[in-house]
Formats: C-alpha cells, sequence, structure tokens
C-alpha cells in the first residue's frame, strides 16, 4: 500500500494554504493546486512524513499538527492519506 501525508494550513481568518505543484505526480500533477504532502520514505512515522514534506516544499517548519483522519481509495484500497491541521 502506498502511504502519504498531508496538512491543511488554515490561519486566523479561515484563509487555507495550498501550493501550486511542480510535478507531474498523480493525482495532483504539473501546474494544479494542493495541500501541502507527499510519500512516506523509510519507516517514517505519518507525522514525520507531514513535517518533512512540508519543510521541503515551503522551507518552513511546522509548529504543531494534529492528526485528524485517515483515508483510504475506496477503489482499489492501494493508497493512503494520513490527514493532519495546524
Amino acid at each position: 500500500m502506498t502511504e502519504g501525508s498531508a496538512i491543511l494550513l488554515v490561519d486566523p481568518t479561515g484563509r487555507v494554504l495550498l501550493q501550486q505543484r511542480d510535478d507531474n505526480v498523480p493525482p495532483a500533477g504539473y501546474g494544479r493546486w494542493a495541500v501541502p504532502g507527499g510519500g512516506r520514505e523509510g519507516d517514517e512515522t505519518p507525522e514525520q512524513t507531514v513535517r518533512r514534506e512540508f519543510l521541503e516544499e515551503t522551507g518552513v517548519p511546522l509548529q504543531s499538527v494534529v492528526h485528524f483522519g485517515d483515508f483510504i481509495d475506496l477503489v482499489d484500497e492501494a493508497s493512503a492519506l494520513h490527514a493532519f491541521c495546524s
């Protein structure tokens, strides 16, 4: 099973941070907008994955994260997304 983590970052006024993708990795793909996140590397925990991906993609370390759910692809059950917010 492919695993990844993503984060929904919302500021005090309700604005959500999105990034315009610069790769061709499905489902985001080049030029599309998505929340920061990506695939797990090695034996990372989901939280370690989201912290690493956010730092790689924004250059900013996350102060705090809250895990709010896990989602499985219902079509083939071959991928899982661990969702966080901050």
